[in-house]
């Protein structure tokens, strides 16, 4: 996470996303709810190139994949940058939004006002339909 940060420029060619891909794959069993989200929400804020953006795509998407695996361990706060990531970015994976309305109806009473916000507007922006998450919250 650190090293993301503190180096959002790597992100400008995709020799710079493919290594952090394999990083990804290798510490896949290591990364935790807070790492993911995290990594996503600097993903989604980085200036990527129209050359290395599919690369860029499909880490985005390993991560959200990566993610419903590890939903147990996700707070409010963690769906909420999850999904805001991915909308950022127009990732429209069903399953991925689907899982990540059921866990946060499962903890819909933890949400506060931000969190809550961001998780339905980010569902809104990939037009994801979920009324089960719209009446719990």
């Amino acid at each position: 996470g650190n090293i993301i940060r503190n180096n959002s420029n790597l992100f400008q060619s995709n020799d710079a996303i493919r290594a952090l891909v394999q990083r990804v794959v290798e510490l896949k069993e290591r990364l935790n709810n807070r790492d993911i989200s995290g990594l996503l929400n600097i993903l989604s804020r980085s200036s990527i190139p129209p050359a290395a953006q599919q690369v860029h795509g499909k880490l985005m998407f390993t991560l959200s994949e990566l993610a419903t695996k590890k939903l147990s361990s996700f707070t409010a706060r963690d769906i909420a940058m999850t999904v805001n990531a991915l909308a950022k970015r127009h990732i429209r994976n069903p399953r991925v939004f689907d899982e990540m309305g059921e866990a946060a109806i499962g903890i819909a009473d933890t949400f506060d006002s931000q969190a809550l916000a961001n998780t339905v507007n980010a569902f809104a922006k990939v037009n994801h339909r979920h009324p089960e998450l719209c009446d719990a919250v």
